[in-house]
């Protein structure tokens, strides 16, 4: 089955780009499988299932290279997956859906950006508000200190769940 996000990832893994055309055709099947990033690094492709940031939370986390000159597609980008993609070096993120917050954050560190859509936002998993992480990071434009708002946010949430 050849199908254009599919294609789109033979593209990345062979070191080519993908330009504003693909992303405008393709129909994002590489998400359909309950993937929701996918890591394009040397010609491996790394698939991850996690909502939200934790995949990306957890490379950076771990200090992997996964990220360094990586192409990315991630089901949808937000500033705190924006500024988690800076830190670990990542050179393209390809995205069906972008905060405008997360695309000016990406542009800022000279990353190359293709979506479908741009949003003022993106929203929690009700849809009835702002996610929690986009949120949470809005006051700040450095990738660092957003990574720390973030760290402080996971490990206070891991110590409440335990009391």
């Amino acid at each position: 089955m050849n199908t254009d996000s599919t294609k789109m990832c033979q593209k990345l893994r062979k070191g080519n780009s993908i330009s504003k055309a693909d992303m405008d055709v393709s129909n994002f099947d590489v998400f359909n499988d309950g993937t929701t990033l996918v890591i394009i690094n040397n010609g491996k492709e790394n698939r991850f299932t996690e909502r939200g940031i934790a995949d990306l939370y957890k490379i950076v986390k771990s200090n992997s290279d996964m990220l360094r000159n990586a192409c990315v597609l991630d089901k949808a980008v937000g500033k705190a997956a924006a500024a988690l993609m800076i830190l670990g070096g990542a050179k393209q993120v390809n995205t069906p859906r972008i905060s405008t917050p997360a695309l000016g954050l990406l542009k800022s560190a000279n990353v190359e950006v293709n979506y479908r859509d741009e949003v003022p936002l993106i929203l929690n998993r009700m849809k009835s508000g702002s996610c929690p992480m986009e949120s949470l990071c809005s006051e700040s434009n450095d990738p660092e200190e957003i990574f720390r708002l973030i760290d402080n946010f996971i490990n206070n949430k891991k110590h409440g769940s335990n009391s």
